[in-house]
């Protein structure tokens, strides 16, 4: 005879990172479950389609019917309807952050608990600590990122002097205004 276990308190949704174009929540497996078993929570680890091929809204719209989804079928989850939490890193923290909008817009139940993490949020060609610092990223640095944008939403903005690979990060710097430079770094 199988063990019945009581629903638990809360369920855990996470929106998978990858710059919107890469990465599905299968990359994400090791730690969540590792998550799960300690939090003794279960976790719905959402795949959403990837741009180009589905640029923005598609990404957003499956996060948040997934959300509802999960709102609608506590028991087919393992919870009781109690708590519900939103976590994502990077796309994923811009996703968790962009379901909670649209629950509030929309009048649907708000996340008891959002944890986006190192969220994907402000992408405007505009002076911020973060751009200076993924200059000099050399694992994802800034032209990356772009590129990644651009295939989500497309490049509405046109040219970016920031982002000009004949630049380098003294050059970008002659841009900002050196009290500017100290206060951000």
């Amino acid at each position: 005879m199988s063990k019945q276990h009581e629903p638990c308190d809360a369920l855990i949704i996470h929106f998978h990172g990858g710059g919107f174009v890469a990465q599905t929540s299968k990359a994400h497996l090791n730690y969540l479950r590792d998550y799960a078993s300690f939090l003794e929570i279960p976790i719905l680890s959402i795949d959403y389609s990837l741009a180009p091929d589905h640029p923005y809204p598609r990404a957003l719209h499956e996060a948040f019917y997934a959300y509802c989804w999960a709102l609608a079928n506590p028991s087919l989850l393992g919870w009781n309807g109690n708590r519900i939490i939103l976590t994502g890193d990077s796309a994923g923290g811009n996703l968790t952050i962009a379901v909670t909008m649209l629950a509030i817009a929309n009048d649907v139940r708000v996340p008891d608990f959002i944890f986006p993490l190192y969220p994907a949020l402000l992408a405007l060609p505009l002076p911020s600590p973060s751009r200076l610092l993924s200059i000099m990223d050399p694992l994802l640095g800034i032209g990356i990122l772009m590129k990644c944008l651009e295939c989500y939403v497309g490049n509405a903005s046109g040219y970016d002097p920031f982002l000009s690979p004949s630049l380098c990060p003294a050059d970008i710097l002659r841009h900002f205004p050196p009290t500017y430079i100290q206060v951000c770094l």
